[in-house]
């Protein structure tokens, strides 16, 4: 069984960012493998929940936080956060790495 996934509307004006970056700086196809590499690493994550690394935080509120790669993009991560009793997901985030 899949997960229903969501992201929040930071995580998709992350996502919006990022494609508008790499269309400036790189080029408009690049731009869309990325956005294409991001739906299809959700799709991975709804399959396997607990695939991304759990993340250790200070913050108690981050608890059970995980991150995962875009795929063919190592250096852009996303952080989600696994709703197990409603069966559903929440990405947060997408980070690029510095």
């Amino acid at each position: 069984m899949k997960l229903d996934l969501f992201l929040l509307p930071r995580a998709q004006a992350d996502l919006n960012n990022h494609c508008i970056y790499l269309a400036k700086n790189a080029d408009s196809e690049i731009s869309l493998r990325f956005d294409q590499e991001a739906f299809a690493s959700f799709d991975r994550l709804r399959e396997m929940p607990l695939v991304g690394s759990e993340c250790e935080y200070l913050n108690l509120r981050l608890h059970g936080l995980r991150m995962w790669p875009v795929h063919n993009f190592g250096h852009y991560l996303i952080f989600i956060a696994f709703l197990m009793t409603q069966f559903r997901s929440c990405v947060y985030f997408i980070l690029r790495e510095i």
